[in-house]
Formats: C-alpha cells, structure tokens, sequence
C-alpha cells in the first residue's frame, strides 16, 4: 500500500484514533506472508513464519499492525538477493510482543541507521535497486509508537537486516493464559 504525506501528518499530529482489539499475531503473520508471498516467489525469495503458540494474543489496531508487518515484510523482499530467505516472527519479551522481520539482504550502511526512520529517508547505496518515497518506516515508527511500542533495526551491510517492533502486552486477562516467567529474548540475530 502506498503511503502519502498526509498519512504521516495525520499520524504526527497525535489526532488518529487507534481502534484497539485483542487478535492473534501469529494469524496476521500468515495472512501478510500470502499477501507477500507472490512477490517473494518471483524473486525466489523464501518467507518463513515463526510463531510459537504461547503468543497472547495482541491488543492493537489490526488494520494499523497488519500494515505495518506488511511494509516491513515487502521492504525485506525488495532489498534481498534472489534465492535468499526472509523470516517474520514473534515472541514474548518480558512485558512486550516482539515481532521481527530478517532478511538476507544487501543491508543498510552503519551511517544510515540512525536516519531511516526518518521522513523521505532513502538509502543512497539502494536508489538504484528499488523504487519508494521514503515515508514507510516513518510511518511505521508513528504507528508503533502510537501504540506505545518502539521499532529498531539491526543490519550488517552485504549480509542482511531485523527490523524488530515491540508491543505492550495487553493488561487483559486472556482466556486459559496462566502467568508466565519472563524470558530473555530468543530472537535469532544472524547478522
């Protein structure tokens, strides 16, 4: 879906009502990964699902979340290398949902880090590889943090990149959910 500036005024301006319900994160992985998978396909790209059944279920805007997951799960596709692979996951990490996209990509130059998420950020090294406005993971951030959640990166150019996005747990109880040790992140980080 394309972004526009007026999404991202309206999203900085703080006047979006989230419309927050409780979903499962692992059903929304697989219904972006079929969206994404012909694009995948055509690059010969695999898209691997992680998702172990323990994940509560999330207490978000749906719609929001699922666009997000998807232009992070496109970006990861149209910035791999052909016969590479790109993994969408989430775990629990202690009181918030992580949810990561990594990919096997050309990753993304230490210097630019600290200004992707910036608005009409492109990577200087990828303006030939792949086409955008650069508003997308400005988006995303705004999303994310509308929701009280962070977004971070991690990449090592010539290897790959994780995007990770971590969501408040829901203060809800959950049907048959018992309380839960906190655990360390479990999050494989190839790169």
């Amino acid at each position: 879906m394309p972004w526009s500036f007026l999404d991202l005024a309206w999203l900085e301006s703080g006047r979006v009502q989230f419309r927050k319900t409780l979903f499962s994160i692992a059903d929304l992985m697989f219904e972006c990964r079929d969206v994404i998978a012909s694009k995948a396909m055509e690059e010969n790209i695999q898209l691997i699902v992680e998702s172990p059944e323990e994940i509560p279920l999330l207490e978000a805007d749906r719609d929001k979340i699922k666009q997000v997951v998807l232009n992070l799960l496109s970006n990861a596709v149209k910035y791999s290398r052909p016969n590479g692979s790109v993994i969408l996951g989430a775990e629990v990490v202690d009181n918030e949902i992580a949810i990561y996209i990594q990919d096997t990509g050309v990753g993304i130059p230490n210097e630019s880090l600290p200004h992707i998420f910036e608005k009409c950020y492109r990577v200087r090294e990828h303006e030939m590889c792949a086409s955008g406005s650069g508003l997308g993971l400005s988006i995303c951030k705004q999303i994310i943090y509308g929701h009280g959640g962070r977004i971070e990166v991690k990449s090592k150019l010539g290897e790959g990149t994780i995007l990770m996005v971590f969501l408040p747990r829901s203060r809800k109880p959950q049907p048959g959910e018992k309380e839960k040790e906190c655990k360390k992140p479990r999050i494989k980080i190839m790169i």
